[in-house]
């Protein structure tokens, strides 16, 4: 093996080994970012659509019981006279035309018959003349409604509307709401009914989960689908379509079942799920026996949103991660070979240690932070950056605590080991956007970027010493330090380096003064972290 193939491998095979070391550590890692953010974002989402589903039933309820108030139904005989009669269907109408989501509005009496129907229907509601109202005695929802308690709510099950017992088409989904209604004396003469159309509730629970609406449902306790992306599937125990969550995913749904909500990943992809307890909802306004057990009324008003990432999806998705990188990889490896050939003629070490002197002139050994002469160029680009834009940043200056005991009483190793530590924890607090640098000893340095109001740089400086606060593990020993901060902020405390440096320094040592780890603005007193 001649010299120069010495050379070329000796430079091309640690970094062909290294690229392809980054290469997987980075796929993995994007993979995984991707898996964390989707994850949170299939929590919140499900957790968003479970609130939709909760406001639109207690503001149906609230129609209900408001309805419920009418003045017109606290006459004193047991008929209601006929300018209460026609307040209440002119309130009807009103109420009916504002809304556009019932589909129904009625008052019936204790036999069943209609008083007052309001239909609404294109747009428009209008008042069913009298020959053509109906008796629903014989009806569940009527009979169910008439026995409730005063002040109490009946809701029928979630399912289509059936005109002459066929159901009707196109589908209109519907929840009946009713509640008894009683004169001055306390007698009761009927019960108010709101006939819900329940494709706005199915909307909102749309609109609520649309960042996931291609894979959220929502499925009854008996794995029936009353919303799914794919409508066919949907209203099978009406349809008898066979279309069920738990004959397509058996196992999946016994765990789905046995807890109120929770995510886990199994064969089929990701699932997220949330219990939406519409029982509770009831009990709020009245309802219901009692908070305790599971009763047939609350097992009815049960329903699970349900979000299912598929593995198809997953692995599709991590497909294309993995060409992406694939594609900034190829001309990379190339670019390795090409490289790698140079520098072997050209013996590379040179080059490297001017990398290194360059590298070392702008960072701090120790903690990996932009030094003081990075650091001033930083503030310098933020200073024109910001005088262009007319826009304010904040600069911390940061002194630790007690740093002097730990270095002195646990040595220059474990002093060093917390500088490191430190570093990294205010870090971790701040925007990527945002400097850290380290002047030097104990004091550190903080760029703040494009903030809007100070209450967000009070929240960072209680954020900075709250962490500084926690104890720092040290080789087995621990220690306590604190931060005292002082804060300029531009343009109000300096429009030039030396001005805001000067000024966060002196606030600084406001701090220190008024009893350490605090935080102080220029212009302000000394702060304790809330």
């Amino acid at each position: 093996m001649n010299t120069f193939s010495k050379y070329f491998l000796s430079i091309f095979l640690p970094w062909a080994i290294a690229f392809f070391a980054f290469f997987t550590y980075f796929y993995l890692s994007e993979v995984d970012k991707i898996n964390t953010l989707r994850l949170e974002s299939e929590r919140l989402n499900v957790r968003m659509g479970e609130r939709a589903i909760n406001q639109d039933f207690q503001a149906v309820m609230s129609d209900l019981l408001i309805l419920s108030k009418h003045n017109a139904f606290h006459h004193k005989g047991s008929l209601m006279s006929l300018e209460g009669f026609k307040s209440l269907q002119a309130d009807f109408l009103l109420f009916s035309k504002m809304k556009t989501v019932y589909d129904q509005i009625r008052f019936l009496d204790t036999e069943g018959l209609e008083i007052i129907r309001v239909n609404y229907k294109d747009g428009s509601a209008t008042a069913v003349p009298a020959n053509a109202l109906q008796n629903k005695g014989g009806r569940y929802y009527f009979e169910e409604s008439l026995v409730v308690p005063q002040g109490q709510i009946y809701v029928s099950p979630l399912d289509l509307n059936m005109e002459r017992g066929q159901i009707e088409q196109p589908f209109k989904p519907m929840i009946r709401f009713g509640t008894p209604v009683f004169n001055a004396k306390g007698e009761k003469t009927g019960i108010v009914l709101l006939n819900y159309l329940a494709d706005r509730l199915l909307g909102n629970f749309s609109s609520a989960v649309a960042n996931i609406g291609d894979h959220a449902a929502i499925v009854n306790l008996e794995g029936y689908w009353l919303k799914h992306p794919q409508p066919d599937k949907e209203w099978g125990f009406m349809l008898d379509n066979g279309q069920n969550f738990s004959i397509v995913y058996p196992a999946t749904w016994k765990e789905i079942v046995a807890e109120e909500g929770g995510q886990f990943t199994n064969d089929n992809g990701i699932f997220t799920f949330t219990t939406i307890h519409l029982f509770q909802n009831l009990q709020q306004y009245g309802s219901g026996e009692g908070a305790n057990g599971d009763s047939a009324e609350e097992h009815e008003y049960k329903w699970k949103v349900i979000s299912h990432v598929a593995q198809d999806t997953i692995t599709a998705e991590n497909r294309v991660v993995m060409l992406s990188f694939a594609k900034i990889a190829a001309p990379i490896f190339l670019f390795l070979i090409l490289i790698s050939y140079l520098l072997a003629l050209a013996k590379t070490k040179n080059k490297k240690v001017e990398t290194l002197l360059k590298h070392q002139a702008t960072i701090d050994a120790l903690t990996g932070l932009p030094n003081r002469q990075l650091f001033h160029d930083r503030l310098s680009r933020a200073i024109l950056h910001n005088k262009r834009l007319k826009t304010c940043f904040a600069l911390f200056f940061i002194d630790l605590d007690r740093f002097k005991i730990v270095n002195d009483t646990l040595g220059h190793a474990a002093g060093d080991l917390l500088l490191q530590q430190a570093s990294e924890r205010i870090q971790a607090v701040v925007r990527e956007s945002d400097t850290v640098a380290r002047l030097g000893g104990d004091e550190f340095t903080i760029i703040l970027n494009a903030i809007s109001k100070k209450e967000d740089v009070i929240k960072i400086a209680e954020y900075v010493i709250e962490t500084i606060s926690l104890p720092f593990l040290l080789d087995d020993k621990e220690a306590n330090i604190g931060a005292s901060i002082g804060i300029a902020l531009f343009p109000e405390h300096g429009v030039d380096q030396d001005g805001l440096m000067d000024n966060a320094d002196s606030a600084m040592y406001k701090s220190k003064e008024a009893g350490r780890n605090r935080y102080c603005f220029f212009d302000g007193e000394p702060q304790e972290s809330a």
